[in-house]
């Protein structure tokens, strides 16, 4: 079993093995991140975790990021669990602005702005069909 998943892992592509330049990416990162009462962050290293491939992606040159991530297990949509609270966070540890999409079909016009910029979309779990993996979602996040 062990020799099939370092099988595995040795097929599986990096970011770096493609060419992000003037393309729009997608990346799922993990910023469920615990927060207290007044939404103050009280450990970011999940955040931390998702930068060097952040980062690589714009010093590469990709048209736009899109960071896609959920926060904890909210039943729809829900103030207590948007990403907003964590935005600014991002911000102070990418060293840059970062667009906040409140919902999937906004994503498109804040990818018009300049070469580079990332785009945290609002907590994915606030649609349904995210936990399902709907192929409604998966084609909306593609296009």
């Amino acid at each position: 079993m062990k020799e099939a998943s370092i099988e595995v892992m040795k097929n599986t592509k990096s970011v770096r093995d493609i060419d992000v330049k003037d393309k729009r990416v997608l990346i799922r990162v993990d910023f469920n991140v615990p927060m207290g009462e007044d939404f103050d962050i009280s450990d970011d290293t999940r955040i931390r975790e998702a930068l060097p491939t952040i980062n690589y992606c714009t010093d590469n040159h990709a048209q736009s990021i899109v960071l896609v991530s959920h926060l904890g297990r909210p039943k729809g949509r829900s103030a207590e669990f948007s990403l907003k609270h964590v935005i600014k966070r991002v911000e102070r540890l990418l060293g840059r602005d970062v667009d906040f999409a409140e919902n999937i079909e906004n994503v498109e016009s804040l990818q018009q702005g300049a070469n580079g910029n990332v785009i945290l979309l609002e907590n994915i779990r606030f649609y349904e069909g995210e936990e399902k993996n709907s192929d409604e979602l998966s084609r909306k996040l593609a296009s």
